[in-house]
This record gives C-alpha cells, sequence and structure tokens, in this order.
C-alpha cells in the first residue's frame, strides 16, 4: 500500500511499515498544507494518511474523506512511543484499507471510527 505520514508523525517511523511504499508530507512538498488540502493532495497518490492529530477526526467529515486515516493515538509522538505501537501497524492498515477513519490506541485496540 502506499502510505503518507502527516506532519505531525516523525520521519523516522517510516521503516516501520516494511512492505508498504511510504513517504512524507515534507518529502512530497507538502509541509504547508492544512489537513483539508492535505486530504485532498493525497487521496491521488496515497492509500491511507497516518497521523497522530487527534483533532482530525472533529474537522472533517469522515464519511466523505477522499483517502483513508489511521490515525496514531499515543500518550504522546516520541518516536520510542511511537515504534512500541509498531507490532499493531499491519492490522491497522489492513482496517484502514476498508474504512475510511480508523485509530490505533496504545494498547493496541484498533477502533473503526467512520
Amino acid at each position: 500500500m502506499r502510505l503518507l505520514l502527516d506532519h505531525c508523525v516523525d520521519r523516522g517511523l517510516v521503516s516501520s511499515f516494511p512492505g508498504h511504499e511510504v513517504k512524507t508530507a515534507l518529502e512530497m512538498g507538502w509541509e504547508e498544507l492544512k489537513n483539508g488540502d492535505l486530504l485532498a493532495h493525497a487521496a491521488s497518490d496515497f492509500d491511507v494518511l497516518i497521523t497522530t492529530d487527534q483533532n482530525l477526526r472533529y474537522q472533517q467529515n469522515l464519511s466523505k474523506l477522499p483517502i483513508s486515516v489511521l490515525e496514531i493515538n499515543s500518550q504522546n509522538t516520541r518516536m520510542h512511543i511511537l515504534q512500541s505501537l509498531s507490532p499493531f501497524f499491519e492490522a491497522a492498515i489492513a482496517e484502514a484499507k476498508n474504512h475510511r477513519f480508523v485509530a490505533l490506541y496504545a494498547d493496541g485496540r484498533i477502533e473503526v471510527i467512520a
């Protein structure tokens, strides 16, 4: 799958998604785009946007998202915390493939939001 890491996700996390094509918003030249514009741009090139922005679900119409979103919902966005969730990434991406918005929590629980 083609995955895009949002601005707020440490780019070091790219290696945590083996077997996937992963780019960052910075690599794509989209670092200045806000959520709605970023989602629109990403939709043509990517399957899933990975974010740690816990407000995105409240700022967008989830049923009309142009791309699936995986929200990593952790206590903070430090690299070692995010990497500790890597055993759950594959299952979360699989869920995101079938739904518009999925949240992955620190305990490994995956919640389908939309």
